[in-house]
């Protein structure tokens, strides 16, 4: 069924949504998820830490600047390109599609006020997406480090090394040193 348009350049208005904001958005949105990453990564993957450094820092939770003069750089490991990746894929279906679906079904103006509450929440949910991405891909990430497990358990299995355990508050380093050289 095609509607006449409910008013004058209305498929104008659609198409810089659809072709220039949304792939502007999206780009935007990569760099800030990379920011957010960053931090979460600098809190060990650790999410009610990540959380905790988001409720403590309301206006940097954004991720509108760099984060410069952290103790570590970003360092992009596999888990996090395939967290930006994901949470960016989400990003742009998550605006897309439930905008195309009311647009279908109801039309304007509820389409565009639809996309606009889209741009609004996935803006100021930057953490919580990262999370949800970081979550659904907890399974591909178990499976990776299962894999390094039983890598590492077959080399152990084949060296046969000796094992010293070192513990204490003062004088690893030192005497890890003095051990390695005895057992050398």
């Amino acid at each position: 069924m095609v509607r006449p348009e409910p008013f004058a350049g209305y498929s104008w208005v659609l198409r810089t949504i659809i072709y220039v904001l949304v792939p502007a958005f999206t780009a935007w949105q990569y760099v800030r998820l990379r920011r957010a990453f960053h931090v979460f990564q600098l809190e060990s993957y650790k999410r009610p830490w990540f959380r905790q450094w988001c409720a403590a820092e309301p206006r940097r939770r954004l991720f509108l600047q760099s984060l410069e003069g952290n103790k570590k750089p970003l360092v992009m490991t596999g888990r996090a390109k395939r967290t930006i990746v994901l949470a960016t894929f989400l990003t742009l279906s998550g605006i897309l599609v439930p905008s195309g679906l009311v647009h279908i079904n109801f039309g304007t103006p509820f389409d565009l006020l639809t996309c606009a509450a889209l741009f609004a929440a996935f803006f100021f949910g930057v953490p919580e997406l990262l999370l949800a991405s970081d979550a659904l891909l907890t399974p591909v990430q178990r499976a990776i480090n299962g894999r390094f497990l039983r890598a590492a358990e077959l080399k152990l299995r084949d060296v046969h090394p000796v094992v010293v355990g070192v513990t204490g508050s003062f004088g690893k380093t030192s005497t890890k040193r003095a051990i390695e050289t005895i057992v050398g």
